[in-house]
């Protein structure tokens, strides 16, 4: 096929496919970072992050949740499982006032 023969796209188009794209890869880095942030988070772990702790928990409890919300808006109940997995690793905790965290 030629360039000539080769359907043109609009720039609407070519908008829509870079936000559908974008959207993708959002999906990917937040399975990502909870994939290789989940086995990492051991007592040392915690202990080196100090009172920042209780900030990183927070944190992956949004990515979870909106990652929960959208799926579960989505009916993508094969993804949802995969979620539901990865954040079977995560260990029960006390968050302490001073922002430290303790693997129960």
């Amino acid at each position: 096929m030629s360039i000539l023969n080769a359907s043109l796209i609009t720039p609407a188009q070519s908008n829509a496919q870079a936000i559908l794209t974008n959207i993708q890869s959002i999906k990917a880095t937040i399975f990502g970072v909870l994939r290789d942030s989940l086995p990492r988070l051991n007592q040392g772990t915690l202990d080196v992050l100090g009172t920042n702790s209780a900030s990183l928990f927070a944190e992956l409890e949004a990515l979870i949740t909106y990652a929960t919300a959208r799926l579960t808006a989505n009916g993508d109940t094969e993804v949802l499982a995969e979620l539901s997995a990865i954040t079977a690793q995560i260990p029960s905790v006390t968050v302490h006032e001073d922002g430290t965290v303790t693997i129960n």
